[in-house]
């Protein structure tokens, strides 16, 4: 299983090296993420992307609400919201 750390790294490493993966992700980025990772992305989750320029500075800020106890413990582990499917990431 891989931890969303491990996706995101996967992903910004194959849009960095592959021109047209790089347009697919940042046009259809649920599409592009789905199709490269290996799973669906549940409905009312969303994809965004963001590509810097030279003169942006980009801050993720983790959100606002609270996990719930059932959320916490879906995540315990590294993120198992990914499920087992990522093992058919490409390397």
């Amino acid at each position: 299983m891989k931890t969303a750390d491990e996706i995101r790294k996967h992903l910004v490493e194959k849009a960095d090296g592959d021109t047209s993966f790089r347009d697919e992700l940042v046009k259809n980025p649920k599409g592009a993420f789905e199709k490269e990772i290996g799973v669906e992305i549940p409905e009312g989750m969303s994809i965004h992307v963001h590509q810097e320029k030279d003169t942006d500075f980009h801050i993720v800020l983790p959100s606002e609400n609270k996990l719930s106890e059932q959320q916490l413990e879906a995540m315990q582990g590294g993120q198992q919201i990914w499920s087992d499917n990522t093992q058919n990431m490409r390397n």
